[in-house]
C-alpha cells in the first residue's frame, strides 16, 4: 500500500494478501446455502467454504443476519423441491391413468379361434391404435406366411365390435388356416393378431380317405367344389422373336399393354394411381426388380408386396394381392395388377425394358 515514505515496499516487505477464493463462479442465490456463512472483512462481495481464515465480522450480528438469509433460501430451495416432485408425482399419475393399449390394438372377435367354418362367413373384430393408418385381413394357408391371401382391407379404425368382411369360404382349400388382422400406425410398424380356423365345406375329401376295395375308388358327393385355380395366364407366341419387348400403360383406360414389336402379346386392366397421387406420365425404363418388397409412405406401410419392378424412382409395376378394384385408380402412384399376371409379366420382362405411360 502506498504509505509514503513509509511505504511497507520501500522497506522490502510484502503487502499483506487476501486469503485466496477458490476459482469458483460468480455465487447463485441457490449456491449460497452450501458456503460458509461468514464475511470476509477485506473482500465483502466474496463468500466461500474452506478458507483457513476466520476474519471477524466488521459489525455485529453479520453472522447472525446471513444466517437468516441462507435459511430464507433453504426454505425457497425446499419448497422448489417440493413442488418439483408434486409435478412428478401428477405427470406419473397422469400416465398410470391414461388406458394402456394392449400389445395388440385389435382383434378378431369372430370366428372364434379353433372354429370350423363352412360356407358364407362374417367376419368381425376391432382395429384402433392411436396413431392408426389401416387395417389388413388376411387368410395364410396352412398357417405358412408366405402363403398369405388378401381378404379385405380398411383406412378408417374399427372401435368397436363392428363386420370387417363377408368371407366365402368355398373359394379356399379345407384345412387348418390362421385368419390375420394386420393393425399398421403412423410410424410404419403394426400389430397382428392371428385366429387359428379350420374350413370344413361339406364334400371335401377327408385329409386321409379310407378306400373300400383295390377296385372301387371312393365316389365324391355330389355338392363337392373343387378348390379354385387361378386362371393362367398366356403371352401371344407369334410375336417376331427380335422384337422389342416394352410395356405400356394407358392411365385413361386403366389398361396396360405389354409389346413385343409392334406385336400386343398380353393386355390387362390395373390399378393406377388415386387422386392425389397421381402416376406420372412419361418413358422410362425398369432398372430394379424384387420377387418382394416392402413399400411406405405417408399413410401405408404393406409387405411383401410381390413381382415388383421400379422404373421411375417409387415408382414401379407390381402385384395387388389387398385390393380386387383392377380398372379404378386407387394406388398411391403405382400400377397395380393381378398377382398371378404381375408374375407373368416379372417373368417375361427384363431390367432395361422400356416403360411407356401415357394419358
Amino acid at each position: 500500500l502506498p504509505l509514503g515514505r513509509f511505504s511497507l515496499v520501500r522497506f522490502g516487505l510484502n503487502t499483506p494478501t487476501l486469503p485466496r477464493v477458490p476459482p469458483y463462479p460468480y455465487f447463485q442465490r441457490s449456491e449460497i446455502h452450501y458456503l460458509t456463512a461468514r464475511k470476509i472483512t477485506r473482500a465483502p462481495w466474496l463468500w466461500y467454504n474452506g478458507s483457513t481464515a476466520r476474519p471477524r465480522s466488521p459489525w455485529p450480528g453479520a453472522i447472525k443476519s446471513r444466517r437468516k438469509g441462507v435459511d430464507a433460501m433453504n426454505g425457497r430451495l425446499i419448497m422448489q423441491r417440493c413442488w418439483r416432485a408434486a409435478l412428478a408425482a401428477f405427470f406419473w399419475m397422469v400416465l398410470a391413468a391414461t388406458p394402456a393399449f394392449a400389445q395388440h390394438d385389435g382383434a378378431i372377435s369372430a370366428p372364434q379361434a379353433n372354429a370350423t367354418l363352412h360356407g358364407t362367413i362374417t367376419v368381425q373384430g376391432t382395429a384402433q391404435h392411436p396413431t392408426f393408418r389401416k387395417w389388413q385381413l388376411d387368410l395364410l394357408l396352412d398357417g405358412d406366411p408366405q402363403r398369405a391371401t388378401f381378404l379385405a382391407l380398411g383406412e378408417q379404425p374399427v372401435v368397436s365390435t363392428d363386420d370387417l368382411t363377408t368371407w366365402d369360404t368355398t373359394l379356399y382349400p379345407n384345412g387348418d388356416h390362421l385368419l390375420r388382422l394386420r393393425v399398421v400406425h403412423s410410424n410404419l410398424n403394426y400389430d397382428e393378431i392371428f385366429v387359428p380356423v379350420t374350413i370344413a365345406n361339406a364334400g371335401a375329401p377327408a385329409a386321409k380317405p379310407e378306400v373300400a376295395s383295390t377296385e372301387e375308388k371312393p365316389a365324391l358327393a355330389a355338392e363337392e367344389k373343387p378348390a379354385p385355380t387361378p386362371t393362367p395366364v398366356v403371352f401371344r407366341t407369334d410375336a417376331p422373336a427380335d422384337g422389342e419387348r416394352w410395356i405400356e400403360v394407358d392411365l385413361s383406360d386403366q389398361k396396360l399393354t405389354a409389346w413385343q414389336g409392334d406385336v400386343p402379346v398380353f393386355e390387362t386392366t390395373v390399378s393406377t394411381g388415386k387422386p392425389g397421387f397421381r402416376t406420372l406420365p412419361g418413358e422410362f425404363a425398369v432398372y430394379l426388380k424384387f420377387e418382394k418388397a416392402r413399400m411406405r409412405g405417408v399413410d401405408y406401410d404393406t409387405p411383401d408386396v410381390p413381382w415388383t419392378m421400379y422404373y421411375d424412382g417409387d415408382f414401379a409395376i407390381h402385384g395387388a394381392y389387398w385390393h380386387n378394384n383392377f380398372g379404378t385408380p386407387v394406388s398411391h402412384g403405382c400400377v397395380n395388377l393381378r398377382v398371378e399376371e404381375a408374375k407373368a409379366l416379372y417373368a417375361w420382362a427384363s431390367k432395361g425394358t422400356r416403360v411407356v405411360v401415357k394419358e
